[in-house]
């Protein structure tokens, strides 16, 4: 009972400190300044909205479109032991990959250097896959072993090239030219608009610490129960 008490007391610590993270970025989201690409200026945090440019861009590893971000979740699936007409779908493997694009808006355009950035980017392909659409890919190819006669689904997120992008974060003087990239403020990329970003930061907020909160006082309650 006391050792359950104790790791359900952490949980509920880490999820307060992941709540105070989230409400971090969004009092910097609420406070960022609101520029045209123009306009930007270093020093102060910025949010900026544009459309994502790049000149050699990624490809998503399954579907093979054109991106400056991805990630993807692969599962295989096994048999339900309770009912062996069912699949059980086991994530074996996932990745993400990002590299330095141009954000565009109608006043001009600025490079954006992603590493250390919270990136949300959407759905952009699901899909069943087999041993023949790994073959090729040098990404996946190492998989082939792993999904050898089970069926296996992937799933894709992407900030494809020509998307919408919404970023917050800090411009600095990089040689000739202002750049955004990783500085002292919360730096966030996402395919949503600010107020879907400060919307859903608020519904994490309270879910993380009302869960937090919770996991303190059962834990707490469990501990004290098992020392009696």
């Amino acid at each position: 009972m006391t050792i359950l008490g104790i790791i359900i007391l952490i949980i509920g610590i880490i999820l307060i400190i992941i709540a105070k993270s989230q409400k971090k970025i969004r009092e910097a989201v609420s406070a960022g300044v609101k520029v045209s690409i123009k306009d930007i200026k270093p020093g102060i945090p910025i949010e900026i909205f544009g459309t994502v440019e790049s000149a050699e861009p990624l490809k998503t590893p399954f579907g093979k479109r054109p991106c400056i971000y991805y990630e993807y979740e692969l599962e295989r699936g096994e048999e339900s032991t309770e009912n062996p007409s069912q699949y059980v779908w086991r994530r074996i493997a996932q990745d993400s990959a990002s590299i330095p694009f141009y954000a565009k808006d109608d006043t001009g355009r600025v490079m954006i250097y992603p590493e250390g950035a919270g990136i949300e980017a959407p759905k952009v392909s699901e899909k069943f896959v087999g041993p023949e659409s790994l073959a090729d890919n040098p990404v996946t190819g190492g998989l082939i072993s792993i999904i050898q006669n089970a069926p296996s689904r992937v799933r894709e997120k992407a900030l494809l090239v020509n998307s919408p992008v919404y970023v917050l974060g800090e411009a600095m003087p990089l040689e000739k030219e202002m750049v955004i990239q990783k500085g002292r403020s919360p730096f966030l990329i996402s395919y949503k608009t600010e107020q879907e970003v400060q919307k859903e930061l608020e519904k994490n907020i309270t879910v993380l610490a009302t869960l937090g909160i919770l996991g303190l006082i059962a834990g707490i309650v469990l501990i004290v129960v098992g020392l009696l």
